[in-house]
């Protein structure tokens, strides 16, 4: 496998397989490379002198940008891969809401804070379907999220694709083994995934239920607004403390 020599910026959420794609153009995914044996999985992220990754949207400066953009029915399934972290990250949620909730003087359980974490996510990716998706350089190269999820022969043509725009060498072998491992490495996930998604509330896990609450958050008050950092808001918290009260004692139509 050979790369283009010019940067390669990966724009991505967390959760959207960013690090999976830095590992897969620079030939990392590989029995050899990935230990595909662990219950919970996450790809080790390595930014390289070629190709780096990156939460941030696409700049004018970049040279050439490969952007993961995804569709709402996707959005559920990236969130999950956010907070469904490693055995030894297992803290990961909770030092989140932490940070988010250093400033909230009133009473709440951890748990409450930990869905509340992930509502607000939620939400991101939700107002990202507008705000994110949108390609801002004419060299950027368009991931559809979708792409992870295809079956064989669909991969191998996609990602043949993906390749051949960034002038990168890499055999249909190679392809179609990572599709292999992909697979292998996010059985446990999409199990959870497929498990939990159409639940109803006081079934779900914590990840869930924060998905759950970001929806109705965003149909209620976030839909129509120009985006905020809400986190910022207690207020938000507040009420959405609430309405996981009224969720569990079943006393609201929400």
């Amino acid at each position: 496998m050979t790369e283009e020599k010019n940067k390669i910026i990966i724009n991505y959420f967390g959760g959207s397989y960013g690090t999976f794609v830095q590992l897969f153009l620079t030939g990392k995914i590989t029995s050899n490379n990935i230990n595909f044996e662990k219950k919970h999985f996450h790809y080790v992220k390595s930014n390289t002198e070629i190709i780096i990754g990156t939460h941030e949207n696409e700049k004018i400066l970049d040279n050439l940008n490969v952007k993961i953009t995804y569709k709402k029915n996707h959005i559920d399934l990236i969130c999950r891969n956010k907070w469904h972290k490693l055995e030894e990250d297992v803290n990961f949620l909770k030092n989140s809401s932490l940070k988010i909730f250093n400033d909230y003087t009133l009473d709440i359980d951890q748990t409450s804070k930990e869905i509340i974490t992930i509502s607000f996510y939620k939400n991101v990716l939700l107002h990202g379907l507008t705000e994110w998706n949108k390609i801002l350089n004419k060299n950027t190269v368009e991931l559809p999220f979708v792409y992870f999820l295809l079956e064989n022969s669909e991969w191998l043509k996609s990602w043949q694709t993906i390749f051949k725009k960034l002038k990168i060498d890499a055999t249909p072998e190679y392809i179609l083994e990572a599709h292999n491992i992909f697979n292998k490495t996010q059985k446990s996930l999409i199990q959870s995934h497929n498990f939990y998604k159409n639940l109803k509330w006081r079934e779900q896990d914590v990840i869930g239920k924060g998905n759950y609450l970001g929806e109705l958050y965003f149909q209620k008050h976030s839909q129509n607004t120009v985006p905020i950092d809400i986190v910022k808001y207690k207020d938000t918290k507040h009420m959405l403390s609430s309405w996981i009260n009224d969720l569990d004692t079943e006393h609201a139509e929400l």
